[in-house]
């Protein structure tokens, strides 16, 4: 996809890092103040293998109740299990859209979840 906005024809580029790009200079001071201040943390869609991203659910106090939204653990791949019992963790397997879906509906929110929710991740009526 290009951008003729400009008149230099030149590559879109979403707001993102890719793998082997620099991350910004404030990267580390906003996640130890994002460790600081929240409290709960959910992991979604990630093998948490790559750094320093696998380090952020680390950087959450302990305290502080962890979930994963994945196919699989991530003890092997990221070092971190969240089925370790005792330890405010929580792996729930699965694909991330119907999960994260399914707390949504179960928690109530299904219509607000559905307000924000892109059009290319809402089902089917006949789906639901």
């Amino acid at each position: 996809m290009r951008c003729n906005k400009c008149g230099k024809n030149a590559p879109v580029k979403p707001n993102i890092v890719f793998f082997g790009e620099s991350l910004p200079a404030e990267f580390p001071s906003a996640c130890q103040a994002v460790g600081m201040r929240v409290d709960l943390c959910l992991v979604m869609g990630t093998a948490l293998a790559v750094s320093p991203f696998n380090m952020l659910p680390t950087l959450v106090k302990e305290s502080v109740p962890k979930v994963l939204f994945n196919m699989e653990n991530t003890k092997e791949t990221g070092g971190q299990d969240f089925t370790e019992p005792n330890r405010m963790k929580l792996f729930v397997q699965g694909k991330c859209d119907e999960t994260i879906r399914k707390l949504a509906r179960d928690c109530g929110w299904a219509d607000d979840f559905d307000a924000v929710l892109p059009d290319f991740h809402k089902q089917p009526a006949s789906a639901q």
